[in-house]
């Protein structure tokens, strides 16, 4: 009895950490792949919270406190039950820990609830100045002065609509550019990810003074150590699970030895009990005392093969997920990859229309970039510290969210007319100002 009473621990041991495993991967991939960023004023975040519930052996989420919130400029954020929570000097992973933490506290819980803090939207971005459309924009992740440009309209030419459409057919390829260079990027990654590579090399080298390159194959890097870590620590998780189910199989094995032998013994005791008995030599009641102690060893034979026939299924389950991990791994790089090669080359087939379009303008316009034009200038309001830095920024500068690009049209000395030779470089890429200028 004393051995079914473990036994049936265990079983209701597994019955509790089994959803726990399932649980833990898809916690640690998100733990990994989300960078911890800081929460920036007028950032839009969602809170989740869930509690696990061992009696029904599920994970239910708390839907009075999970929710978006909007941070406000005082750098608090305001949730039900808890009030006013400082998000200063917090990341999302920070923020989420704090909650958990105050939940605990105030409520009287035993243990923390889970809580996750997702970023949904940054604050907007400003253009002023020299543009087309002036004012407020959608901040996203490696934005640059010259995408924000394009997008307020481009610089304002009010003598000459086909300076605009240059402006903004060079806005839009550059755009393509970079969004070449992020699915460059993120293919190479997708295949090493196919490849089960232990470390990622790009094939061609990231040229350090780009920096919208340099930080897109950062980012990359850091997606592929996540994912890796990710799937590594699954991997962990159910290979320990299979050694402790083997190390469970061979002590139930053994035990079962013991109970067959116990089985031999009793039946022979029973069988010379029987002959006494028929002697006249021993009572019945010996004979009954024994042929209940054999009952008693036959029955815990039968509960401990019930016991090695559950521990292998649940063995065979967990080799089969852990090979299903491997294989879903890659089905899933497969698919992205290639979605993401579709959308390179629907956006190298929009970057060659935009090049075709920009050249027979400037043939059908050969006074644009004529050196009585203007050369637009970026500078950047940023606020860090509390204090607003002005500094001057270059078209392929990464905003940050809540930055004011300030646009204004000069005219520098002997600057060269847009020609033909200068638009498109001997890679198809536009050409930039100092390429330009270097031609001259």
């Amino acid at each position: 009895m004393a051995i079914k009473t473990v036994f049936s621990s265990l079983l209701s041991f597994g019955r509790i950490v089994a959803p726990m495993l399932l649980y833990l991967p898809l916690a640690v991939l998100q733990a990994d792949v989300a960078r911890a960023e800081l929460l920036l004023p007028q950032s839009k975040i969602r809170v989740s919270i869930v509690q696990w519930v061992p009696t029904k052996g599920v994970y239910e989420p708390w839907a009075g406190i999970s929710g978006e919130y909007t941070i406000s400029d005082m750098g608090t954020v305001s949730l039900p039950v808890l009030g006013t929570v400082a998000t200063n000097n917090h990341d999302n992973a920070g923020l989420a820990a704090d909650i958990a933490e105050q939940l605990r506290t105030k409520l009287g819980l035993v243990s923390a609830p889970e809580a996750t803090v997702e970023i949904i939207s940054y604050p907007p971005i400003y253009v002023v100045g020299d543009v087309a459309k002036p004012g407020v924009y959608e901040y996203r992740t490696g934005l640059t002065t010259i995408q924000a440009f394009a997008s307020s309209g481009g610089e304002v030419r009010a003598d000459s609509k086909s300076s605009l459409e240059v402006t903004r057919l060079l806005g839009e390829i550059r755009a393509s550019d970079d969004s070449i260079v992020r699915s460059t990027a993120r293919s190479e990654r997708l295949q090493a990810e196919m490849s089960d590579a232990t470390e990622l090399h790009f094939s061609q080298a990231v040229d350090e003074t780009n920096q919208f390159a340099a930080a897109i194959f950062d980012q990359e890097k850091t997606i592929f150590g996540a994912r890796r870590r990710a799937m590594e620590q699954q991997a962990k998780s159910l290979t320990e699970l299979r050694d402790f189910l083997e190390k469970e199989i061979s002590s139930l094995e053994e035990k079962l030895t013991n109970v067959e032998a116990n089985i031999k013994s009793s039946e022979a005791k029973l069988a010379t009990a029987a002959q006494l008995v028929q002697r006249g030599i021993a009572t019945a009641s010996r004979q009954m005392d024994t042929e209940r102690d054999l009952r008693a060893d036959q029955g815990q034979r039968l509960d401990l093969e019930t016991a090695v026939m559950r521990a292998r299924q649940e063995f065979s389950k967990a080799s089969r997920d852990l090979q299903a991990l491997y294989d879903d791994r890659r089905s899933e790089a497969a698919v992205e990859l290639q979605k993401e090669r579709a959308s390179m080359a629907q956006e190298r087939l929009k970057r060659e229309t935009n090049q075709n379009i920009l050249l027979e303008t400037l043939s059908a316009n050969p006074s644009i970039g004529h050196p009585d034009d203007q050369r637009v200038t970026f500078h950047i309001l940023r606020r860090e510290d509390g204090k607003l830095n002005d500094f001057p920024a270059s078209d392929t500068t990464i905003l940050m969210p809540g930055d004011v690009v300030k646009v204004a049209r000069s005219i520098p000395k002997g600057e060269l007319a847009i020609t033909h030779s200068n638009v498109i470089k001997g890679d198809g890429a536009p050409a930039s100002p100092s390429q330009a200028q270097a031609s001259q």
